[in-house]
């Protein structure tokens, strides 16, 4: 008996999760049009709606148009019933928050300075959370935290495995969080949980094998095979930056020769850009530098595209993914920088590939790993985890 009751309320939980998904995906829609769309009884469907509409996370909004008979009642998303707060954890000087809807849509931002000891890294982002819910409106709940964190991250056991830039080791971070606010709290990699952001909310919205790949002081990437994140046997999946890009190269921090990161890491880059100017400029300088038409960056900057391109081509070509997806700083490169990493992609990547797979810029762009913390949140709200 026992058996058959859990059946039968997975069986209702499926069946919510697909009604709840076609109000998501459609905007504003019928019950009816919901029964011919999932091929559920009206009915059932019924039902369905009214536990959304209880719960909150659906309401109505007037009467539609009839094609004979009662004019039906249309429902839509309530985006603001659920909010979820996203942290960035991967900037080396200023930790920032996002409280986000369950559109992704971002009500608020809050940011603060930290030093690099886990003392000061929880203190800011207990100030940032804070200061986040003061800004939730009277009707709305939150569901949960997010972090996005650079390092080697097992979200199961939501504990850092490893990182060289953060004092976050373990699982203490996501603990205090928890004993605080007694929400869910959620902890991923940074470049996946941009990866995940991006798919579900951004450019890669429509697409179920994706790579993206993120400049800053490092190179990382996120990979999405067949819907999910993929993470590999030890967590630790999407190190772009270590791909081989010339045998004769020189040894990378990591121990092998030619890595991708010794080519166009943001110091290689930085300090090739000095050896032609004579100047230590900041990236942001450089980036300013190379917009208004400076010949040498642009020519360093033209090197470093190169040297992406083929990375992504060796990628693509192992993962046999349709869309690559690149963000962080190099985003204000503009067009041109990436028209140029596409032309390297198709050099280098076999004929079969090259219409197959689109390269872009992240719409979410500098705002993709805060969002991306939110979205591990609302993942959870649409597989109806967190709110039952």
């Amino acid at each position: 008996m026992r058996n058959t009751i859990s059946d039968i309320q997975n069986v209702k939980l499926n069946n919510m999760k697909i009604v709840l998904d076609a109000i998501r995906k459609r905007g504003t829609v019928s019950r009816a049009s919901i029964a011919r769309i999932t091929g559920l009884t009206r009915a059932t469907v019924s039902s369905l709606v009214d536990e959304l509409l209880e719960k909150g996370l659906v309401e109505e909004i007037g009467e539609g148009k009839s094609s004979g008979g009662r004019k039906p009642i249309l429902l839509k998303l309530n985006a603001n019933s659920y909010l979820a707060v996203g942290i960035n954890l991967s900037d080396d000087k200023t930790i920032r928050g996002y409280l986000c809807n369950l559109e992704a849509e971002v009500v608020a931002i809050a940011e603060q300075k930290y030093e690099n000891n886990f003392d000061s890294i929880l203190y800011a982002i207990l100030n940032i959370v804070s200061n986040l819910l003061k800004a939730v409106p009277e009707k709305s709940k939150i569901a949960g935290i997010g972090i996005g964190a650079a390092g080697i991250v097992n979200p199961s056991k939501k504990e850092v495995l490893f990182s060289t830039n953060f004092d976050i080791l373990g699982a203490g971070l996501v603990k205090k969080l928890i004993e605080k606010y007694s929400l869910p709290v959620y902890i991923e990699n940074e470049s996946n949980a941009a990866a995940w952001a991006e798919k579900e909310y951004g450019s890669g919205k429509g697409f179920n094998n994706i790579l993206y790949l993120s400049k800053g002081k490092g190179i990382g990437s996120g990979i999405i095979i067949d819907g999910n994140i993929y993470y590999g046997s030890f967590y630790g999946a999407g190190e772009i930056g270590h791909v081989m890009v010339d045998p004769n190269g020189m040894r990378c921090r990591c121990g092998a020769i030619g890595c991708l990161e010794t080519f166009i890491g943001q110091e290689k880059i930085l300090a090739q850009i000095k050896e032609k100017t004579g100047e230590e400029l900041s990236i942001n300088d450089a980036i300013k530098r190379y917009s208004n038409g400076d010949p040498d960056i642009k020519e360093v900057v033209s090197c470093e595209a190169s040297y992406l391109g083929k990375a992504l081509a060796i990628s693509s070509s192992l993962l046999n993914i349709d869309q690559i997806i690149l963000g962080g700083y190099i985003i204000q490169y503009g067009s041109n920088f990436l028209a140029q990493v596409e032309e390297s992609f198709r050099e280098h990547t076999m004929s079969y590939y090259r219409d197959r797979i689109s390269i872009k810029f992240a719409k979410l762009g500098r705002d993709a790993v805060g969002i991306g913390g939110a979205s591990l949140v609302l993942k959870r709200v649409w597989d109806l985890e967190i709110i039952r």
